[in-house]
């Protein structure tokens, strides 16, 4: 079982994977954190010193290395990584997509109180959080709508998952 997580940053993907790489006792893949890995240099730095075209031909690379090298997983990616390199098409055909659609203002909330300074796209809107937020799912809403499994709750809980992923893999 290949499952990937998509959504907008602060959406809880890197949480949920946790949850469910234990449940299901499957390894976790953290894109973020391989990209960090693979190039010894924080996503922030990679923003600022490479630019954004560089991340996402990394994103995609390592997206895709990832995914062939482990039989089954649990996959969070980045809240950006379905919308480049046909990449959402690459998590489809490669396994089950689940889209966590939180909405904008909760992942809002819950950001500024827990901090985003390591949001490359996110860090310097802290007074416009919110709007940027609607903004980026109004952007990338295409791309996440093609998810096998669309969760749209602000108060997810672990039975939301597996009830969805074991109907699925059934």
């Amino acid at each position: 079982m290949k499952v990937y997580l998509i959504g907008l940053p602060g959406s809880g993907k890197s949480y949920w994977a946790r949850q469910l790489s234990a449940h299901y006792q499957l390894p976790l893949i953290d894109l973020d954190a391989e990209i960090v890995k693979n190039t010894g240099m924080s996503i922030n730095d990679i923003f600022v010193n490479k630019g954004e075209d560089w991340f996402r031909n990394k994103e995609v690379e390592l997206l895709r290395s990832c995914s062939h090298q482990v039989e089954a997983f649990i996959f969070s990616t980045g809240g950006g990584a379905p919308c480049f390199h046909y990449n959402m098409e690459f998590i489809n055909q490669n396994g089950l997509s689940i889209f966590i659609n939180r909405s904008p203002g909760s992942i809002a909330n819950r950001l500024l109180s827990k901090g985003f300074d390591k949001r490359p796209l996110l860090k310097d809107k802290k007074d416009s959080l919110g709007d940027e937020l609607e903004d980026k799912l109004e952007k990338r809403k295409q791309f996440y709508e093609q998810a096998k499994i669309v969760l749209t709750k602000d108060d997810l809980v672990l039975a939301d998952f597996t009830r969805e992923i074991d109907s699925v893999i059934k």
